[in-house]
């Protein structure tokens, strides 16, 4: 595969979703209501932001390879599982800078 069509599988899904997670949560409103549910979001933003997609792509890629899902549709639904992550962990790194 090359590296044109992993921008295009990975890439463009994880912008579109950051972009329509920012659409869906302009204020921060409800990731930080989400927050306060569960502190630990807000005390280990890098952490999560580092381990989540890991464990979900080590997790979904097993997951893929035992179903024999193709590569490019676990190449896709991770962009859009990744792109929800950073775009949480955006809004509470933003949110946490300005208390």
């Amino acid at each position: 595969m090359s590296i044109l069509a992993l921008i295009l599988l990975i890439g463009i899904p994880m912008a579109v979703m950051q972009i329509l997670y920012r659409l869906y949560d302009p204020d921060g409103e409800k990731t930080l209501a989400l927050a306060e549910k569960l502190p630990v979001l807000m005390g280990r933003k890098f952490l999560i932001q580092i381990i989540t997609p890991l464990l979900f792509i080590v997790v979904f890629g097993l997951i893929s390879v035992l179903l024999h899902i193709p590569i490019a549709v676990f190449y896709v639904v991770c962009g859009l599982a990744i792109g929800i992550i950073n775009g949480m962990a955006v809004t509470l790194m933003y949110h946490g800078d300005k208390k």
